[in-house]
C-alpha cells in the first residue's frame, strides 16, 4: 500500500469519527428505551427533528442534566437551561406553555411520557400499551 492509500485511509476514519453517525444506533436505541420523557420535553420546547434532538440531548449529558442513557437528572436545571419553570403536580394543570403526563401501568411495571400541548396528546410510541392500559400518576409542567 503507498503512502497516498494509506494517508487516505486514516483522513476517512478520522472523518468518519466525527460524524454525527458514530454511535447513533446506540444513541437510538437508549432513547427508544429510556428517552420518552427528554423526547417529550424536547419536543415542547420546540425540536421538531431527529438531528436537533440528538444534538440537544448530546449537549445535555455533556452538561450533566441528563444520564449518559438520556435520563433526567434534574428537572430544575433542566428547565433552567432551556429558559423554562418547572412544577411537578398531581393535578391537571390549567395554564402553561406545555406538560408532560407520567402514566403507569400497573400491570407492566412501565413507566411512559407523553407530551401535551394546546390541548392534544403527543406519544413518541404513538400507540403505548402503558397509555392505553395505565393511569395518569402526574404532570411535569413546564413554562
Amino acid at each position: 500500500m503507498d503512502m497516498f492509500e494509506l494517508l487516505k485511509r486514516e483522513t476517512d476514519a478520522l472523518l468518519f469519527r466525527e460524524t454525527k453517525f458514530l454511535g447513533i444506533q446506540d444513541k437510538l436505541k437508549l432513547l427508544g428505551e429510556n428517552g420518552c420523557y427528554i423526547l417529550a420535553i424536547l419536543s415542547g420546547f420546540g425540536c421538531s427533528s431527529l438531528d436537533e434532538m440528538l444534538m440537544v440531548t448530546d449537549k445535555l449529558v455533556q452538561k450533566g442534566l441528563l444520564s449518559p442513557t438520556y435520563e433526567v437528572l434534574s428537572n430544575k436545571k433542566l428547565a433552567e437551561e432551556l429558559g423554562l419553570t418547572y412544577t411537578y403536580s398531581t393535578t391537571k394543570p390549567e395554564d402553561c406553555l406545555f406538560y408532560i403526563k407520567e402514566y403507569f401501568n400497573q400491570r407492566t411495571g412501565y413507566t411512559h411520557f407523553v407530551l401535551c400541548m394546546n390541548g392534544k396528546n403527543y406519544d413518541t410510541l404513538s400507540a403505548s400499551t402503558t397509555v392505553k392500559e395505565g393511569t395518569v400518576r402526574s404532570y411535569r409542567v413546564f413554562n
